[in-house]
């Protein structure tokens, strides 16, 4: 399985990213870059709640498929208008777009597909993926995931949560990746566009768990209650 972002600058050529995944795993399949920078080092600002280790893994899993995405980040500022167009095997969608736009939506692909394991429950979100979906979309989407791991939880017999509270700790254990992930790119130094395409990704996992609540609220006039017709 492929995922294709085009990304035309103004006044510079057409950039193409291919995101290659495991048909079965949704796990990142591209190569990773030969000679890593230092930066991509699991020590180098790691996540202080990362399980990783570096004898296991020399190098943090995200920032190791960062590393082309942020080379290209360095041409750009952040709101520089680029023509934007991802391409999945189901469709097509083309936008006019910013260069932290475009940025932020790939990165949220790579971050769920890297190997970091706060991100692998997003990985079914990679299988479905909705190019540039606004929030009530994403918002939509995620619960709709989360609701259907509990089915499965619940065929194994594990402890069902359906009043999402562990949605909420996963989205606040991401906003904390989120953080380290923007020390560790300030460290570098000149990646504002890149930083500023992780900040506009956080801003999602840091007022989803406040907002949760109000957000399943809204969406209720959609859901009105199941009426059985053989009872009238």
């Amino acid at each position: 399985m492929e995922i294709r972002y085009h990304i035309k600058p103004k006044k510079t050529e057409e950039k193409v990213f291919i995101i290659k995944l495991d048909d079965e795993t949704m796990g990142l399949a591209n190569s990773a870059p030969a000679d890593l920078p230092s930066w991509t080092r699991l020590e180098y600002h790691k996540c202080d709640h990362c399980p990783l280790s570096e004898q296991a893994q020399p190098h943090c899993p995200l920032a190791v498929h960062l590393v082309d995405l942020l080379e290209f980040g360095q041409q750009l500022s952040s709101h520089d208008e680029v023509d934007l167009r991802v391409v999945t095997q189901q469709r097509t969608v083309s936008k006019a777009s910013t260069a932290q736009e475009a940025m932020s939506s790939m990165m949220g692909i790579i971050a769920a597909s890297s190997g970091c394991p706060y991100t692998h429950f997003f990985r079914p979100l990679v299988r479905f993926h909705l190019p540039l979906s606004d929030n009530e979309e994403t918002f939509f989407r995620v619960v709709s995931i989360y609701l259907i791991s509990q089915y499965y939880a619940d065929e194994r017999g594990e402890t069902v949560d359906f009043s999402l509270e562990n949605l909420e700790k996963k989205y606040k254990e991401i906003h904390k990746l989120n953080l380290f992930m923007a020390k560790r790119l300030k460290g570098i130094g000149k990646e504002e566009s890149v930083i500023n395409a992780l900040v506009k990704l956080d801003v999602y996992s840091l007022t989803l768990p406040r907002k949760m609540k109000t957000l399943i609220k809204a969406m209720e006039k959609f859901f009105p209650p199941t009426v059985d017709a053989s009872s009238g």
